[in-house]
């Protein structure tokens, strides 16, 4: 992950030659970009690895607000003044080390280093001391000469000996102290060598990605700057062992999955679903922490993405290049303006993300973060729908609506896997818009569409789409169109009042109780379970004949 891609096939050569030449000439007298400039072909390698999560070439005119321009420009100057910080204390961190280097290079381990003239002449004195009485030894005549000789001796060689250990004792400390130092200093300049290549790469990464940004005129939204910032600020082993621990991660589910009879969840052979959830910031983020519990034992890739608030949404209607630029539709009540404006510019602002990423998923999913899941069938479903649905077409695919859907003819599409399609039509009622898949492709016809009209609530529409793309005909291509699928694999709290007359239950998923496991430990026994009741069947004799299926009566997940 890290940086993003340019719009043309080899713009990060071109942007890292262009960061290179800027820090190289533009700041020759800034010893931080002299050093950076020495290391700068280290930094390519961070410059190629974060091409993951990018944004694209501008092609079209994408509607977007100076207040959300402003934003996005402040954190990447926010990121790239950081960047620089880390720099010049890295570099000063390393002038630091190289200097406590040379200071131990310096220090005198030498005998001679440490012996001062005054100690010299004291051993020399006692030296030709020693030498004198020896021979005064040798010339006595009386034994008490001779024995008052030999204890002076004795005198000044003990003197001596005193003397030369603490010579050799300042030596032994002047050369631990020298050793000391080294062991400091070259730690000291390692470690700020790791930390100045990180920084440069996250400084190159952040100009990059900067670039880019530019390239949309600052169009990117800021919740997706936000997380190309988390990516760009890691390290390349980082970034390497998190994709290394996903990968393995993601085939212990898909293996567990299997076991389950799962063909395409987790499969890494299929296009990814980028998922984005819509975080209200209810309850702390509570919600959306426990949508995120229970998509932890599938693989999709996700993204929380801040719901914007009622109070903001008011300030932006009828605000050129804003998300409101129409205002809200007039048939809206008073009381409801607020909430339909603030969600219409959510999803507007994902569509914004979507468009300028460069790394596209052919497909994506926005998910309301009050929403229960089914823990079986949500990947599998969602899936199969994306990559098999080819009977009609499809840019917007409204997942488990509540109402009464229309049965009639013209707006009954073909059935997936033996669930109802339709056509969205004024004729039934298709309410909820809190799992919905699009194509990634249809992302800037859709996001044109809403910038021409005003806001209404979103799952009025699929339908509105559909009345101006489809007649009996068909669909034209060139406008985008919608489906509903009804899959039961979703739910969401707003049928509850539907819901309530025919069964009363807890709202808050399995997964999001403390005591109940989920994710990898769930998937794992529910697995085994399913392993166990394949190896309990009969082999199937002539006398096991299948026993017929009672037909049960069910009601969709949003009815109870």
């Amino acid at each position: 992950m890290g940086v993003l891609d340019p719009p043309h096939q080899d713009m990060n050569s071109q942007l890292f030659i262009v960061v290179a030449l800027r820090l190289a000439l533009c700041h020759a007298s800034d010893p931080t970009h002299e050093i950076m400039a020495e290391r700068i072909s280290k930094a390519a390698v961070a410059a190629s690895i974060p091409k993951k999560t990018s944004v694209a070439a501008s092609p079209k005119k994408v509607s977007f607000s100076q207040r959300e321009a402003e934003k996005t420009s402040m954190l990447i100057q926010t990121a790239a003044d950081e960047a620089k910080d880390a720099v010049k204390d890295a570099t000063a961190r390393i002038s630091a080390g190289e200097e406590l280097e040379k200071k131990a290079n310096e220090i005198d381990i030498s005998w001679q280093g440490h012996m001062s003239k005054d100690i010299a002449k004291d051993i020399k004195k006692m030296d030709w001391e020693v030498s004198f009485l020896q021979q005064e030894m040798i010339s006595a005549v009386r034994q008490r000469d001779h024995s008052f000789a030999q204890k002076e001796i004795s005198k000044i060689v003990a003197d001596k000996e005193k003397t030369t250990k603490m010579v050799q004792e300042k030596v032994a400390m002047a050369t631990q102290k020298k050793h000391e130092m080294e062991q400091k200093g070259r730690a000291m300049r390692s470690k700020a060598e790791a930390d100045l290549d990180h920084a440069q790469h996250v400084f190159v990464g952040i100009e990059a990605l900067g670039q880019s940004v530019e390239e949309w005129n600052s169009k990117v939204p800021s919740f997706m700057v936000q997380s190309l910032l988390e990516q760009a600020r890691k390290s390349v082993a980082q970034q390497q062992m998190e994709a290394l621990q996903q990968q393995e991660l993601n085939s212990k589910k898909r293996a567990l999955w299997q076991i389950q009879g799962k063909e395409l969840t987790c499969d890494p052979g299929i296009p990814a679903i980028q998922t984005f959830l819509l975080d209200s910031k209810k309850d702390d983020s509570a919600n959306v922490e426990c949508l995120q519990k229970q998509l932890s034992k599938y693989c999709l890739s996700q993204l929380r993405a801040p719901a914007m608030n009622i109070k903001q949404a008011l300030q932006l209607v009828g605000v050129k290049d804003d998300c409101l630029p129409k205002g809200i539709d007039s048939r809206v009540p008073a009381k409801n303006r607020g909430a339909v404006g603030a969600k219409w510019c959510t999803v507007v602002s994902i569509l914004q993300s979507v468009i300028t990423q460069a790394k596209k998923s052919p497909y994506f999913l926005m998910l309301e973060d009050d929403i229960s899941v089914d823990h079986k069938e949500f990947e599998e479903t969602v899936s199969s729908f994306a990559q098999t649905y080819r009977e009609e077409p499809w840019d917007m695919l409204q997942i488990d609506p509540f109402g009464t859907h229309s049965e009639r003819d013209e707006d009954m599409a073909p059935h997936f896997k033996g669930f109802p399609v339709f056509r969205n039509s004024r004729h039934g009622q298709y309410y909820g818009f809190h799992t919905v898949l699009m194509k990634t492709a249809s992302a800037p016809k859709i996001l044109e569409k809403m910038m021409s009209m005003p806001a209404v609530p979103l799952d009025t529409l699929p339908t509105l789409l559909n009345e101006a793309a489809c007649d009996v005909g068909g669909c034209r291509q060139s406008q985008p169109s919608a489906l509903s699928l009804q899959a039961f694999i979703t739910e969401t709290p707003k049928a509850d009042q539907m819901a309530s007359a025919l069964v009363e239950r807890a709202r808050v998923p399995k997964a999001c109780w403390t005591e109940v496991p989920h994710g990898l430990s769930e998937l794992e026994a529910s697995s085994w379970s399913s392993l166990v009741q394949i190896l309990s069947k009969p082999s199937g004799g002539v006398n096991s004949a299948p026993q017929p299926r009672k037909k049960v009566k069910t009601l969709a997940r949003g009815f109870g």
